[in-house]
């Protein structure tokens, strides 16, 4: 999987933060977010216990995607600390999301779509486009 051009490596760049009332704002909207992390946590548990059932898909956990270890690094304050779980749950559960949805269509409508773009490459097998016209 290749990674998009703007989500680059911030080692060796410069981090100068914004004005302190920015980062405020900044971190209450990321942090305000996790409400719908947890709701979403909760729809896809739902689905796979639901749809993948129905299915007859494989069901697989969140702990499979989600990778909590750099909270344990000494050289990290609470702050940075909080901000690593944040971001390893965020990044693990939408990984988790993404798989989700990738069975269900593998299970349910394994058709290519008619233009390629980035997060397809489950659709490897899948019929042609122009196979259903």
């Amino acid at each position: 999987m290749s990674i998009h051009p703007l989500l680059v490596s911030q080692k060796g760049m410069n981090n100068k933060w914004p004005p302190m009332p920015i980062v405020i704002i900044g971190i209450i909207y990321v942090y305000f977010e996790i409400i719908f992390f947890i709701a979403a946590h909760i729809i896809c548990i739902l689905h796979q216990t639901i749809v993948f059932t129905l299915f007859g898909a494989p069901k697989f956990p969140l702990k499979d995607f989600i990778v909590l270890d750099r909270g344990k690094l000494n050289k990290l304050n609470w702050v940075q600390r909080v901000g690593c779980l944040y971001c390893g749950y965020a990044n693990g559960l939408m990984a988790w999301i993404k798989a989700t949805v990738n069975v269900t269509e593998v299970y349910s409508c394994a058709i290519k779509h008619s233009v390629r773009k980035q997060g397809q490459e489950h659709q490897k097998g899948f019929y042609e486009y122009g196979e259903f016209r």
